[in-house]
């Protein structure tokens, strides 16, 4: 991404993509399958929100997750889990999980060993 991206809502973030990308607002609405009314009445405020489908597709379009797009990151990069070593990947699942507020309790009672899963991430050969 060229521009520094600040905290904003999705229609922020969906207009300063459209600037950032140097493409129009027809080019975006044709791209991901939306009319460009559709999506010029989304990002004026005159519709409530766009559908879980839509979002995802502008988020693939423009490469960037879609918490970026739902403005719940700063950063847009998409991340790609396959390509995280296992410390990085366990340190994001247990960021995770502990903003979530989800406690090791609860993960227990739904039969799940945080530690094997954990574990398991770090030696692929785990069994239990």
């Amino acid at each position: 991404m060229s521009g520094a991206y600040l905290p904003g809502d999705t229609r922020q973030r969906i207009q300063d993509l459209i600037k950032d990308r140097k493409i129009t607002q027809a080019e975006l609405a044709e791209k991901v399958g939306l009319s460009n009314s559709a999506l010029s009445r989304y990002l004026q405020r005159s519709t409530k929100n766009l559908g879980d489908g839509v979002i995802i597709r502008i988020a693939k379009y423009f490469d960037v997750s879609t918490d970026f797009l739902l403005g719940e990151t700063k950063d847009g990069e998409a991340v790609d889990l396959s390509k995280m070593s296992a410390e990085d990947l366990t340190a994001a699942v247990m960021k995770t999980i502990t903003e979530a507020g989800i406690a090791e309790e609860k993960l227990s009672s739904l039969g799940i060993s945080f530690l094997d899963l954990l574990n398991s991430l770090k030696d692929p050969d785990h069994d239990e």
